[in-house]
């Protein structure tokens, strides 16, 4: 045989090994994807031949198929904090993941999961547990290739799950009965603890426990038929039978009965709140026994899905929901914890419903009114018959009003009902209106009528209030009288002949309050030093040209830039110029800022002057005002951790430029203001991370009086 043949023939020994060899194994963990088949080199082409085509693309690598012969395995559903855990990589649980052999579910407190195979098992994974489908992969040392792994037996290492097993599928009709087979458990339903193993057969329901540390393993059988195997001894459970291993070193606990299921009660179908947390009263209680424990599930799903809270409680708690909830939907359920820790049947659930009432205030020409959000909700208004809710309900200012709600219009239980007081002063404001009439006089008083008209804020009367009149500025009131369906109230005014600053104060169903001026009857003399076109209105004194304000006041600051917020406080020292209409203000302003570590705490010690112009007269009781604030800005600023400083810190100086708006109410004396606006720094800015910018809208709040 020449050399070329004998070299041919061991480049086709060689591939064909090759090819033998790149067969693909099920040797990774789960999870990790395939790795392509090596590609073969083209022969050289033969001299003389005609050039090779160029080769196609490369195919993408297939995505990894679930290993023969093995069921494969979803995750259907989870809540709150549940990883997957693979050799390769650890990320959050998602909805419908595929979970290979060897991959882990791991759920934090209060978190969970539910994991479907194809063959119909279910296994729900509680709070605080390791589960393993198809087994744990063995460890790989440091840059060694992976070792094989072969799908084996489903491992909980700690926490609970729950297995459900379909019954076997009825056989088709017409078919010859074949003879029962004994119960086997699919390979699905098999599952390996630290100290022993559990096969929960077709048709059965199991609870599976497994203690941290001690591995001890309890098993307890709502349904069906489930076997615990330790230390060569196998238990035959039958349904409401539990039993467990403590350790490696003991077999199991000959077969015990289940603590029976919990009775919920004194849980209201139904109860309102204004979107805060609210109580929800109910009970729990295992008749004729004393349970070591609870375990409670509350769901937002009749199915038990949408968990929201999954907790042990102690013998001790028996509140349905021991913390306040907000609106929603609300599925309880409970079962007992013997005193071995096995954990009996769920009991019937408990429904509630928390439904959502909305007060919309009311005006600009629209009634108070009051609208409750929830599915299956009737409500009512003072006794008025229940409708479906949907629609805003009005409601009659300044007076109270009882809303009652059901689950049903009609013949609803009373733990199905509910009712929510509505304030006279949460029931919308009064729109009052004083109509006077001529005034009269004797030698002793003077008198005159006056009428008050009541309306809500879409113009409708008010009728049937109850309103109380009385004098001020020396006048008296008789008592007030209703024009019968008018939404008009009558009274007559004394006063002393000659008296003059005269008025009257009503108060409408004992919350609302309405005060008004009547017109003197013999107007007062103006005096020579303050001229009749100068009077202000009301008591207040006449403002001067130009009076020397100082002020207090409290501010916020919003970071824009960091989104950092900052508090401080300043003061106003300045004066006022009145003009033929409004009047021109200005101020010094040295004002402290402190915004709070994100992560550098920054102290700043500012300085400004304020330029504004206040629009109306100054008789007038309110005023709004626009003005521009320039700042000097001193800033100290360190970087911090939980609140403690841990680095030196450094001044800085800036120079920024704000404007704002602002409102000013008059007082007797100076007046309550309050403002927003906007500050840029203009120099003196660095960009920086760490600590504030400086730059965001302000709010500040103050008081201010003149002389």
């Amino acid at each position: 045989m020449t050399c070329s043949r004998m070299l041919f023939l061991g480049v086709a020994i060689g591939g064909g090994l090759l090819t033998i060899s790149s067969q693909p194994l099920y040797a990774q963990a789960a999870g990790a994807a395939a790795k392509p088949k090596a590609a073969t080199a083209a022969p050289a082409p033969k001299a003389g031949a005609a050039p090779a085509t160029a080769p196609k693309a490369a195919a993408a690598p297939a995505a990894p198929t679930y290993p023969a012969g093995v069921p494969e395995a979803k995750l259907r559903i989870t809540h709150h904090q549940v990883e997957v855990v693979s050799s390769s990589e650890r990320h959050g649980a998602r909805k419908d993941e595929v979970l290979f052999p060897g991959t882990r579910v791991d759920s934090a407190a209060g978190s969970g999961a539910e994991v479907n195979f194809a063959d119909g098992t279910r296994i729900g994974i509680g709070e605080n547990t390791s589960f393993s489908v198809y087994g744990v992969p063995p460890a790989t040392p440091a840059n060694a290739p992976a070792k094989k792994f072969v799908p084996g037996t489903n491992t909980i290492t700690v926490g609970e799950i729950t297995v459900t097993v379909p019954a076997p599928a009825a056989p088709p009709a017409g078919a010859k009965p074949a003879k029962p087979a004994p119960a086997k458990p699919s390979r699905t339903a098999s599952f390996v603890t630290p100290v022993g193993k559990v096969a929960v057969n077709p048709g059965s329901t199991a609870r599976i426990s497994v203690e941290p540390k001690t591995g001890a393993t309890r098993v307890s059988l709502y349904e069906g038929t489930a076997t615990l195997t330790a230390k060569g001894k196998t238990v035959n459970l039958t349904a409401n039978q539990g039993s467990m291993v403590a350790n490696v070193t003991t077999p199991p606990t000959a077969a015990q009965e289940l603590p029976a299921a919990p009775s919920i009660a004194g849980v209201p179908g139904l109860v309102l709140s204004t979107g805060g947390p609210v109580e929800v009263k109910g009970t729990y209680a295992l008749a004729g026994a004393m349970a070591t424990g609870w375990h409670v599930q509350v769901a937002q799903d009749s199915a038990f899905d949408s968990i929201v809270r999954d907790n042990r409680a102690a013998a001790a708690e028996t509140r349905v929901m021991p913390t306040a909830v907000g609106p929603g939907d609300y599925y309880v359920r409970v079962s007992a914890v013997s005193a071995d820790g096995v954990v009996g049947p769920w009991s019937a659930p408990g429904h509630v419903q928390v439904a959502r009432v909305v007060l919309w205030p009311g005006g600009e020409g629209k009634r108070a009114a009051v609208q409750v959000d929830g599915k299956g909700v009737f409500c009512g208004l003072n006794g008025a018959e229940l409708q479906a809710v949907g629609q805003p309900i009005p409601l009659q200012p300044a007076r109270e009003h009882t809303l009652r709600c059901a689950t049903a219009q009609s013949g609803a239980k009373p733990d199905d009902t509910s009712e929510f007081k509505i304030s006279a002063t949460q029931s919308g404001p009064v729109v009052a209106k004083l109509d006077v009439g001529a005034p009269t006089f004797n030698p002793q008083e003077g008198q005159r009528e006056v009428r008050l008209q009541l309306a809500d804020a879409a113009g409708s009367p008010i009728t049937g209030a109850t309103v109380v009149a009385e004098g001020t500025g020396g006048s008296r009131a008789d008592a007030v009288q209703e024009v019968p369906g008018t939404g008009t109230y009558v009274t007559t005014a004394h006063w002393p002949a000659g008296k003059t600053g005269l008025g009257l104060r009503y108060t409408i169903n004992g919350v609302e309050n309405y005060e008004s001026a009547l017109p003197d009857a013999a107007p007062a003399t103006a005096s020579k030093d303050e001229p009749k076109e100068d009077a202000p209105a009301g008591d207040r004194p006449p403002a001067k040209s130009f009076a020397v304000e100082l002020g207090l006041m409290g501010l916020t600051h919003v970071d824009i830039p960091r989104g950092v917020f900052g508090i401080g406080g300043g003061l106003e020292i300045g004066g006022r110029l009145k003009l033929p209409y409004g009047a021109f203000a200005f101020a010094l302003r040295p004002q402290y800022e402190y915004f709070a570590p994100a992560p550098g705490a920054s102290h700043i010690i500012g300085g400004g002057l304020l330029l504004a112009y206040r629009f109306r007269s100054l008789d007038a009781a309110w005023a709004p005002y626009i003005g521009v604030l320039p700042q000097f800005l001193a800033e100290y600023s360190f970087l911090a951790r939980d609140g403690v400083q841990i680095q030196d810190g450094s001044w800085m100086s800036q120079v920024g430029l704000g404007g704002l708006l602002g409102a000013e109410i008059r007082l007797r004396r100076g007046g309550v203001f309050i403002e927003a606006g906007y500050r840029h720094v203009i120099w003196g800015r660095t960009e920086r991370t760490d600590y504030a910018s400086l730059n965001g809208v302000f709010g500040n709040l103050g008081y201010r009086v003149n002389f």
